[in-house]
């Protein structure tokens, strides 16, 4: 690793060089670019002074024309204000129109919510009386005499009577119970059992809940159809359902049509309204408002096939709350006000036109618009009027100022104007008159600058070639301190590389110094494993001798056992003999040498397992036998590989031994080889950094060399100039000689 990083240091020191080398060659060659700048300034300059005439001429715009772009400004601000104040006037108009509109609708739900309360309180007025609690709430009625009930019955109806006579917006009332006369105004009887009846139609289902005592609804249809009464006689109806202990009934008072209409009537919000009520039960009370032939406003009841709001989302969205919003009803959209009559059921509504709201608004867009043109008219006129007095008088003056451009001088400008172009007119006599004052002074001037110019010229001739002449001799000079510093820098770069390759020789050199010391502490390594190895050998040997005299001893103590096995043998034949002897005497016995008997049986029992068992143990002592002998024969051999193999171990040792030396003796030789290295790296060193020297020095010499060489071209080309100058200038005198001969002065 040391090694690449010398080596990657020596190249970076290397392209460092050789780019220096690079930059100063560049620097030479823009040196010689520099004398070619400057060339065509005055040619250029000509020729973008004749462009820029043209395209004036081709650019003119009458001033008119600017004076009615910058009028369109104003105008258009004055459109801008008006459409502006247009959508404000709308903006606050639709505002004040919706909160008129919430005012009468909810002035007209305070007037409704008075009308229902009104209604409520005399119907519980009536429930109060005792004529009412002594019969309709009585426990028995019939128990009640038939006189009694009538004149209580009666009593109640004058109280009904007397409550229509005094509201007289009520147009019927009807009273039915379980059980009690039933009191109507209708002369027309209902059907026996009309109150179950009634209890189990739709219109009674609210009064299943026994929190429910009271509602109001748009339609009785049960009623009108037992009674033959007219739906259009009334347009709401207050439903009271009182209960008692064992009865219960109905009081039903219905509201006039005629004043509903009346009542909704009083809003007025334009043609096209639609207003009206939603009972709770989804009857539309419409109305819609026209205009008549005098253009009055009235209020027409309004009938459709299906429900105009009832069920609809926006009408769902708004029942328990007041407030406006903008619907969309049969593609017509419409201002929708609402407000609920108390806790009534009832909501009040209005549906007001957009387009009525529009229309209203429609004059004041008129007016905008009329107001808006009249300005645009106006300032359009002045600016025509204030654009023609302007073009006529600079046109005037464009007419003297063409003959100023051709030479006459003697030119004089007027103006009947009172304003600023009378000034303008006094300003450009006197430029005139200043102008006849400056040229011919220029002409004195150019007679003697022509004098000037030419004995200049001549003096920057000589100044040319002699710094030409220098120039040249700068050069040679720059090439020969360029060649040199080339050789230089190639011998640079050989004694850079040559040092490389020393470095990298002595960085291998220690590498190996440090491998061979490494292997000469593996060898001492190697040498103390062998011989501890060796050591173990030994042991190993010794062991294996010990073990075969075991073996040995095992082998003789089996053959003893063998010997012990045979006397066996021969006891238990004996034995056998001495039971078979027994049983032959227990027989002449008889029955006295029964017990004899048993006893040789057993015996001879005895006699025949210890036969058995020593032919078992006979053949365990062969195998134990067999196994000895192979055991003594493989320890014998493996005493003898282990012997082997310790001669192998002690030769390893002293090849080791010998390896070492060699080794020894190759580090001393590698040694003395780093030291030479050493002293010829250092060596080196030094030259490099001579060269390296010589070639700073030969580097600065070229840099100097072309530095002068650059100033010597600069003060060429500054003669260069100064002489194309003169004879720029005389060129330009001549010119303006020529151009002073056109004017007239």
């Amino acid at each position: 690793m040391n090694i690449f990083k010398h080596k990657n240091k020596c190249e970076q020191k290397y392209t460092s060089y050789k780019n220096i080398s690079n930059k100063k060659g560049k620097e030479k060659s823009s040196i010689k670019v520099f004398r070619k700048k400057n060339h065509h300034k005055d040619s250029l300059a000509e020729a973008t002074n004749k462009n820029n005439d043209s395209n004036n001429d081709k650019n003119i715009r009458k001033i008119s024309i600017t004076m009615m772009f910058c009028f369109l400004i104003p105008i258009i601000l004055i459109i801008t204000l008006g459409i502006f104040s247009y959508k404000l006037a709308s903006k606050a108009m639709y505002s004040k129109y919706e909160e008129s509109s919430m005012s009468t609708v909810s002035s007209m739900q305070v007037s409704m919510n008075m009308m229902c309360s009104s209604i409520s309180s005399k119907v519980i007025e009536v429930m109060l009386t005792d004529e009412f609690n002594s019969y309709y709430n009585s426990n028995d009625i019939s128990s009640i005499k038939a006189s009694e009930a009538a004149s209580l019955s009666g009593k109640v109806n004058s109280n009904l009577s007397g409550v229509k006579a005094s509201v007289d917006y009520i147009s019927a009332y009807y009273l039915f119970a379980k059980e009690g006369s039933v009191l109507k105004t209708n002369i027309k009887s209902l059907p026996i059992g009309f109150y179950d009846s009634y209890l189990e139609s739709e219109e009674a289902n609210k009064f299943k809940d026994s929190k429910v005592t009271n509602a109001w609804v748009g339609k009785h249809i049960l009623l009108d159809t037992n009674l033959g009464i007219d739906e259009d006689e009334y347009s709401l109806s207050y439903v009271q359902h009182f209960t008692s202990l064992k009865n219960s009934g109905f009081i039903i008072m219905d509201v006039q049509a005629a004043y509903i209409k009346e009542l909704l009537s009083i809003m007025e919000f334009g043609g096209g309204t639609i207003k009206g009520l939603v009972v709770d039960d989804g009857v539309e009370i419409l109305y819609k408002e026209e205009k008549d032939n005098k253009d009055n406003i009235i209020s027409n009841e309004y009938k459709v096939d299906s429900p105009l709001l009832y069920n609809q989302d926006f009408f769902n969205e708004s029942i328990e709350s007041e407030g406006l919003k903008y619907v969309s009803i049969d593609d017509e959209k419409y201002l929708y006000v609402y407000t609920p009559v108390g806790k009534t059921g009832i909501m009040l509504f209005a549906l007001i036109p957009e387009t009525h709201i529009i229309a209203q608004i429609q004059g004041i867009g008129i007016v905008t618009i009329i107001m808006v043109i009249v300005a645009c008219v106006i300032s359009i006129g002045i600016g025509l009027a204030m654009a023609y007095g302007i073009s006529s008088t600079l046109n005037h003056f464009c007419k003297h100022l063409v003959q100023v451009e051709q030479g006459d001088l003697t030119q004089v400008f007027s103006t009947n104007r009172k304003d600023e172009f009378k000034l303008l007119t006094n300003g450009m006599n006197n430029m005139l008159s200043g102008m006849r004052n400056l040229l011919t002074s220029v002409d004195k001037f150019s007679k003697k600058a022509t004098g000037s110019a030419q004995d200049v010229s001549m003096a920057t001739e000589d100044m040319k070639d002699s710094m030409c002449s220098i120039s040249k001799m700068i050069d040679d000079i720059a090439q020969g301190v360029v060649a040199q510093a080339e050789d230089t820098t190639q011998c640079y770069e050989s004694m850079t590389r040559l040092s490389c390759e020393l470095e990298e020789i002595n960085e291998s050199t220690n590498i190996m110094s440090q491998k061979a010391d490494e292997t000469v502490s593996v060898i001492d390594k190697g040498k103390l494993i062998v011989k501890e190895l060796n050591e173990r050998t030994s042991v190993s040997v010794n062991n294996t001798k010990k073990l075969v005299l075991e073996i040995s001893t095992i082998q003789g103590l089996v053959e003893e056992i063998g010997d012990i096995l045979k006397i066996i043998q021969g006891i238990a034949e004996k034995t056998n003999l001495l039971s078979f002897n027994a049983s032959i005497e227990a027989v002449r016995a008889g029955s006295s040498g029964r017990g004899f008997l048993v006893v040789a049986e057993e015996v001879n029992k005895l006699a025949k397992q210890s036969k058995e068992a020593g032919g078992k143990i006979k053949k365990i002592v062969t195998n134990i036998t067999n196994a000895t002998c192979q055991t003594v024969s493989s320890a014998k051999e493996m005493s003898k590989y282990i012997e082997e193999q310790s001669e192998a171990l002690e030769d390893t040792n002293n090849v080791f031994g010998e390896i070492n030396e060699y080794v020894i003796e190759l580090v001393a030789a590698l040694r003395k080889v780093q030291e030479n290295m050493d002293n010829i790296v250092k060596d080196n060193k030094n030259m490099v950094d001579t060269i390296h020297s010589i070639s700073a020095v030969s580097q600065e010499i070229t840099a100097s060399v072309e530095e002068v060489d650059a100033t010597t071209l600069k003060q060429v080309a500054s003669i260069s100039s100064l002489t194309e100058d003169a004879e720029n200038l005389l060129k330009e005198v001549k010119v303006l000689e020529e151009s002073m001969g056109r004017f007239k002065v």
